[in-house]
């Protein structure tokens, strides 16, 4: 019997040991398997998408006289607004002018940092007939993977000329934020 209870006693302590070894492990395991957790968690790519590459951005920009290069005088002003898609390169706007010297004839975006006179983005707007000193209009531009670089750079602005001013009565930056 003694060598049977000695044989008993052995396979006890060898199956603590077992239970030893086992939870050993997993006191190691269930720390590194919380931190993985969270280390993933923390990096999610979506978030970095959001701050860094949104595909859409709001527009927008104030204009006046003391913006042109060189400035004019004039009490005129005009605002943007409007969206940007980077995905595909459309710029949706609508632009409000007030108390302009005459009537709009010419305007435009251009790339260009402030006060500096920048290149024209696409087309002079057919800004169309029947306008006043102060109104409105909308356009929809497609700006290509250079100029929707400068535009997130805050260089490009707009400008509306009239007779009295044909290079520009009123010229604005826009401020382009991520939606």
């Amino acid at each position: 019997m003694n060598e049977l209870g000695n044989l008993y006693v052995k396979q006890k302590l060898g199956l603590m040991k077992t239970r030893k070894s086992f939870v050993n492990r997993l006191l190691f395991v269930f720390p590194l398997v919380i931190l993985s957790a969270f280390a993933f968690t923390a990096c999610d790519k979506n978030d970095d998408d959001k701050k860094n590459n949104s595909a859409m951005f709001a527009i927008s920009g104030n204009a006046s006289t003391n913006q042109v290069v060189p400035p004019v005088t004039g009490v005129g002003t005009a605002t943007v607004s409007g969206t940007f898609n980077s995905a595909n390169g459309q710029m949706i706007t609508t632009i409000t002018w007030t108390n302009l010297s005459g009537v709009p004839t010419t305007g435009g975006f251009y790339t260009g940092a402030t006060g500096v006179n920048g290149s024209l983005i696409g087309d002079v707007w057919s800004l169309g007939t029947g306008l006043s000193t102060s109104g409105t209009f909308a356009d929809t531009t497609t700006l290509s993977s250079d100029q929707a670089t400068e535009l997130k750079n805050g260089n490009v602005y707009y400008s509306l000329g009239t007779a009295t001013n044909p290079n520009g009565e009123v010229r604005g930056q826009l401020t382009a934020t991520p939606q």
